[in-house]
């Protein structure tokens, strides 16, 4: 996480930030509920609008979602992103993950031209709680 985080803030000081690609569930019915924060380089889609051109349009470096979500999971999106032709990072956020290396395998079946990985949000804000 921490090499994450560097990369970030040193990508921020050179003004060359990744384009994040956020997937979620922000339509309820006809209304969108749209995250808080909002930024050059962040493009939050609904679930429901996700598909491969959605993803080649936008051309995102990351994509990020949750691991399960309202009526979706990581494993449907890996599935858009490897007919999309994707060539970056898909990092999945959850906590309280069983065995990451089931998952982590499934999802490479499913898309094996997808870089993916699990960011364990639990053991995360353990390395940050001072000793």
């Amino acid at each position: 996480m921490d090499t994450v985080l560097r990369m970030a803030r040193a990508a921020a000081a050179e003004g060359d930030l990744p384009t994040m690609l956020v997937v979620g569930r922000y339509r309820f019915g006809d209304i969108y509920r749209m995250p808080a924060i909002r930024s050059d380089g962040y493009h939050f889609v609904d679930i429901e609008d996700l598909d491969e051109t959605v993803v080649r349009r936008i051309e995102p470096d990351v994509v990020l979602s949750v691991l399960i979500g309202s009526g979706f999971d990581a494993a449907e999106i890996a599935e858009i992103l490897e007919v999309a032709d994707f060539d970056g990072r898909y990092r999945v956020l959850s906590s309280e993950v069983g065995d990451c290396n089931v998952v982590t395998q499934e999802i490479a079946r499913l898309a094996p031209h997808v870089d993916f990985a699990i960011v364990d949000l639990t053991a995360a804000l353990r390395e940050r709680q001072p000793a």
